[in-house]
């Protein structure tokens, strides 16, 4: 293999929905091969074959993290492979990700800073020891942690949440003691989606204002803003900070200091290669941010974005680039431009008790949905005969529906008529 340049797309829940095809479509469109890589110690990976949804990917290593040897084994295996680069997919392989491809020599961020793009503590600390907006905050290990911090940072919202926790899980607004209190004990030493253990939980200010997403790519400390979007959260089935319905902003729109302080984060986090997907609020204060993933972001497209980002420049396709090609990266502007097409992300939560989920009870909406706007993809979460929950999390919503229109009308219409649909779903249940 020492003629082929290899990448591998490490992930960590191949058998979810993350075995897509776009990576390695991008991947082969720069001449290189695509391979699967994945940890065979999490509960889903206990099979993964080249399937259809693997069709692409011409090869597929796995690794244990739970290996006595790991990682010096698959280190030795991965030196042998000619590789350009090991892109992480999803927030649980950013650590594993960056300590291979820092370990190999790759373009990568440094395996040595990684837990401050990971642990939520961490990234706040250090983003306020470069002397930007932070959150105030304290990982807190027991309930005497917790009052410790409340008397030292008195104020009249609090929110809780993993402190090694992923989409939205378990993720807390409290206004009381014995709020704080009662979720910490509902979420320490539980096993959360990450597989991880919650040994602690970490208590912040509340910032108020509103919610704003800059996904960006970098090379050699180099930076771009591949998009920015405003996300519209709720509280929904008694959980704050449930998303309803994520839209990509024109770069006219978006305020120059959100740009400046999005910048200046990710120099302070040390990133240097590869996707940033950074959650910023704008409060009465200025920009700070809530926390940021070094990862392609979700609620993106890359069809539908494509249609709406002069020149296609995805945040996959812009990803991939930054990890393999110097030359593709330096002709992405440094921020974005856009067609005359608008994007939204509407999530689709569940608002009824749990149920046997049918695929037909989509039929309606995209008819009606169909009729108003372009439909470009929709990610259900389960199939015919799963049990639905009530949403919860992002992990627990039914899906996601991607559209994109010349008309604001058109996707606001497009809004309301998911809503409608989400209440009348329990006329349908049987």
């Amino acid at each position: 293999m020492n003629s082929i340049n290899v990448i591998v797309i490490a992930n960590c829940s191949p058998s979810k929905k993350y075995a897509e095809s776009d990576y390695p479509n991008v991947i082969l469109s720069l001449g290189l091969k695509p391979i699967f890589m994945y940890d065979v110690d999490y509960s889903d990976n206990d099979s993964v074959d080249l399937t259809e949804k693997l069709s692409l990917y011409q090869e597929v290593v796995k690794y244990s993290s739970k290996d006595s040897k790991h990682p010096t084994s698959i280190l030795d295996q991965l030196k042998d492979m000619d590789l350009v680069a090991i892109i992480p997919y999803t927030e649980d392989d950013v650590m594993d990700a960056e300590f291979f491809s820092d370990s190999l020599g790759l373009v990568s961020n440094l395996g040595s800073t990684s837990i401050c793009r990971r642990d939520k503590y961490e990234m706040q600390s250090r983003i306020k020891q470069h002397g930007l907006t932070s959150i105030q905050q304290y990982t807190c290990a027991s309930v005497q942690d917790i009052c410790d911090f409340v008397k030292k940072c008195p104020a009249s919202k609090y929110v809780i949440k993993p402190s090694n926790g992923a989409a939205s899980e378990d993720v807390y607004l409290c206004t009381t003691l014995h709020e704080l209190e009662t979720k910490f004990h509902q979420m320490i030493n539980k096993r959360n989606n990450c597989d991880l253990i919650n040994e602690t939980c970490l208590v912040q200010e509340y910032i108020d204002g509103k919610d704003w997403i800059v996904n960006t790519v970098s090379r050699n400390g180099v930076h771009k803003i591949v998009n920015v979007m405003r996300s519209y959260k709720s509280k929904i089935n008694g959980r704050d900070f449930m998303y309803l319905e994520t839209r990509l902003m024109d770069p006219v729109e978006v305020p120059v200091e959100l740009c400046i302080y999005a910048l200046n984060v990710l120099n302070a986090l040390d990133f240097r290669c590869g996707a940033g997907h950074a959650e910023i609020k704008m409060s009465s204060n200025g920009p700070c941010l809530i926390e940021i993933g070094a990862r392609v972001g979700g609620a993106q497209n890359e069809a539908a974005l494509s249609q709406c980002i002069q020149y296609g420049y995805t945040p996959i396709k812009t990803a991939i680039y930054s990890y393999c090609s110097q030359s593709e990266f330096n002709k992405i502007p440094l921020i974005y431009s856009m067609t005359q097409e608008k994007y939204q992300c509407i999530t689709i939560n569940n608002v009824h008790r749990a149920f046997i989920w049918k695929t037909k009870y989509l039929t309606h909406l995209l008819e009606m949905l169909g009729s108003i706007v372009h439909v470009h993809k929709i990610n259900c979460t389960y199939k015919d005969g799963e049990l639905a929950s009530k949403t919860q999390d992002l992990l627990t919503t039914i899906g996601r529906i991607f559209i994109t229109s010349e008309s604001s009308y058109s996707l606001q219409t497009s809004l309301c008529l998911v809503k409608e649909w989400e209440i009348n779903l329990g006329n349908c249940i049987i």
